[in-house]
């Protein structure tokens, strides 16, 4: 709340208010500012830097949320609601706290810890997608920072298990080393941490069902002819990016197409790691397409779309960050959506293309569509992906 009313106050310095000194102003900012600092230097005393941040974090969170309801009701788009319909509010929110056993309490943040002896990306990605399964309370509650120790030893094991320990962590490990692993489960059950094996249990079903024993080596990916591969295609993509080289066109798998900004890149080089050349090229209306884009193999072709105002969201961001111009029209909504307009009537005259909404959507499960449409119509990624546990 301080930094917040600093903010008011360097806006209304900035504005030269007639009624109050500009002086008067900037200096409310920066008793404001003080007083912040001030605030948060205590409650790091009190609690640890991790707790503080989290719950800043939350704070942060909640706070858009504020902001959102009061556009919406300056908008018309929902009734300002009274204090009774508030305290009703606060009553049905109480009645789900205690129905969820406390589960989405803010000030519950939740630390995982991900434990690895090779790279941790698999095991750190597992998480990821396991979290998503509690996206719907994430927005103002169940926060989680995931924290990812690579390359873990031995002598690792106690200090992060006592670190879990005191930050209340749970411990996620994909260790592969047999006394690594016997001694994770030991310090953890010693430290009474919550703790859990990924890999052991898979990994004991496939010993049985391959009738083989796992190595027990920590997962590399080696650099032979199929890394190689996967390689040329990073560096093809690349090369090809943002419609450069259309002659080359012919040496792509498939081509991404879309308006600026649409996550075209993104998916191309997601696509490039799983064994796919890609080349992609952006839309803009009035500039003439390529004919190499025409000679492409035209079910191999995907166009993006997007919803609006998150595209123009983007390109704010987009103009903050290369500090554009703000009288600039790339990135206003009217302008985007006579852009996407122009595209979405592009696909319907041509058919073949498939289009598809990023909106909702991230780069792996746009990916993962794009590949099952792949695999039905045949086509076989040039080698497998480089995978490490």
């Amino acid at each position: 709340a301080c930094l917040r009313n600093a903010e008011c106050f360097e806006l209304l310095s900035e504005a030269r208010s007639q009624d109050v000194s500009v002086e008067s102003w900037t200096s409310f900012a920066k008793q404001a500012r003080a007083m912040a600092i001030q605030l948060v230097s205590g409650m790091i005393l009190i609690y640890s830097e991790q707790q503080v941040l989290q719950v800043l974090k939350a704070s942060i969170r909640e706070e858009h949320t504020v902001y959102m309801d009061l556009v919406d009701v300056a908008l018309g788009r929902q009734p300002l609601a009274s204090q009774d319909d508030d305290k009703e509010e606060e009553d049905e929110d109480d009645e789900d706290d205690e129905d969820d056993n406390g589960f989405c309490d803010v000030l519950d943040a939740k630390n995982i810890f991900v434990v690895s002896d090779c790279t941790g990306e698999s095991a750190e990605r597992t998480v990821r997608c396991s979290l998503g399964q509690f996206e719907h309370c994430f927005d103002r509650c169940c926060p989680t920072q995931i924290t990812t120790f690579r390359f873990c030893t031995q002598s690792m094991i106690s200090g992060i298990a006592k670190r879990a320990r005191d930050e209340d962590a749970l411990i996620v490990f994909t260790l592969m080393d047999p006394l690594a692993n016997a001694k994770m489960v030991e310090v953890c059950t010693t430290l009474d941490v919550e703790h859990h094996d990924l890999w052991s249990p898979l990994l004991s079903k496939l010993e049985l069902y391959l009738d083989s024993k796992v190595s027990g080596l920590p997962g590399k990916t080696l650099v032979d002819d199929k890394y190689m591969q996967i390689i040329d295609c990073i560096e093809y993509t690349r090369t090809l990016d943002d419609g450069v080289l259309p002659n080359r066109w012919k040496e792509a798998d498939l081509m991404i197409v879309g308006p600026s900004r649409s996550g075209k890149t993104p998916l191309a080089f997601f696509m490039a790691q799983r064994g796919f050349k890609v080349a992609n090229f952006p839309l803009v209306p009035g500039d003439s397409l390529p004919k190499q884009l025409f000679e492409f193999p035209q079910d191999h072709v995907f166009a993006l779309t997007i919803d609006a105002r998150k595209l123009s969201n983007i390109r704010n961001n987009r103009v903050k960050t290369l500090k554009m111009s703000s009288s600039a029209s790339y990135a206003t909504v009217d302008k985007v959506r006579n852009e996407l307009n122009w595209c979405r009537k592009l696909y319907t005259e041509n058919p073949r293309w498939t289009v598809m909404d990023t909106t909702d959507s991230g780069v792996e499960e746009t990916c993962a569509r794009i590949l099952m449409i792949l695999e039905d119509a045949g086509l076989q990624k040039r080698t497998a992906s480089p995978s490490a546990i």
